[in-house]
């Protein structure tokens, strides 16, 4: 591992692939049934590893075969000689893994899985409009809710259906998110921005996202920031806020109130759209969703409009364009 995150220095990659990387190779060693402590153990063990990678899906063998070929390489492109013919063997699957994978994209459409749980992003809004009336329905005083949600869990979940309904769909940034107040906001130096994803706050009211240019997985040129304009998300945002009690100032943590990682951030994420529109919707199909009016208007739409959705969901315009922008599949 130590070695990985040397190679991934030397390279200059931004920190959220080192840490896509990391992990990846994290899963793969727990995964694969094979010691693997050194480079000799996975050029030795190259049939098995491979054996293995072709029981995976496209993208997870993806996800494996990088941070191998890194440490089997001097720089990009080039291998270690000594480890060079299983170098080979693993740039052989990921070529191959690309070409199915562009093949894909190329043909706009949904996975079979991404097909069952799709929800137009029009219903996903009408939706969540509806979870958050029955909710204040329930609750219409804050003292209700304090009595009788012990856990914060349903203020918790439609916060989160509330974020990817009423916001442009970013990724799993949100589990990053610190909560502060616009005095201390002010006083943050820029090392600080730079590095972190805040929600600034006044009286319990969330006012605006502020996302640093580093720890974003597209790094920007300049913090991004983004207002909290919709009444409803304000709306939930107040009562969690208002009862959120957090040692650690995160805006989500986890029952022994510790921060939260992205991955399990992204499971909250699908089972709060399991709790209130029945389907198992994750980041990557929400994103895919929300981009598809791109697709239904025959790009008949503005330019400023891509880009301006581009930057608010952390992506290039070729990016969107190419992996999120799908057509939307047939009724049954």
């Amino acid at each position: 591992m130590n070695l990985l995150i040397e190679k991934i220095n030397a390279r200059g990659l931004k920190p959220a692939s080192l840490k896509t990387y990391t992990n990846n190779f994290k899963n793969f060693k727990l995964k694969v049934g094979i010691e693997l402590n050194n480079l000799h153990d996975i050029d030795s063990n190259i049939d098995g590893i491979i054996e293995y990678l072709e029981t995976l899906k496209t993208s997870v063998k993806k996800n494996y075969v990088n941070p191998l070929i890194m440490l089997l390489s001097l720089g990009k492109g080039v291998s270690i000689p000594e480890y060079k013919a299983s170098y080979d063997k693993l740039y052989d699957i990921l070529n191959k893994e690309m070409e199915i994978y562009n093949k894909v994209l190329l043909e706009k459409k949904l996975t079979d899985t991404q097909k069952d749980n799709f929800l137009s992003y029009d219903d996903i809004v009408k939706t969540t409009n509806n979870s958050i009336d029955e909710f204040f329905n329930k609750y219409p005083d804050f003292k209700d809710y304090i009595k009788n949600d012990k856990n914060n869990d349903e203020a918790r979940d439609l916060l989160i259906v509330s974020l990817y309904s009423y916001l442009p769909p970013r990724r799993s940034i949100y589990a990053n998110a610190i909560l502060i107040t616009m005095g201390k906001y002010s006083k943050l130096s820029e090392t600080d921005l730079d590095n972190n994803v805040y929600l600034i706050h006044k009286a319990k009211v969330g006012k605006f996202f502020h996302y640093g240019r580093n720890i974003v997985k597209s790094r920007t040129l300049v913090n991004e920031l983004v207002d909290i304009k919709n009444k409803n998300l304000i709306k939930i945002l107040f009562y969690y806020l208002k009862k959120h009690k957090s040692k650690t100032k995160k805006l989500f943590i986890d029952k022994h109130d510790a921060p939260i990682n992205n991955n399990y951030f992204g499971k909250l994420i699908t089972m709060a759209f399991e709790k209130y529109h029945k389907k198992a919707l994750n980041v990557v199909l929400l994103r895919k969703t929300y981009l598809m009016k791109y697709s239904e208007l025959s790009n008949d739409y503005s330019i400023k409009e891509a880009i301006e959705d581009a930057r608010l969901m952390n992506h290039s315009v070729k990016t969107q364009q190419e992996v999120y922008v799908k057509n939307k599949p047939e009724e049954k």
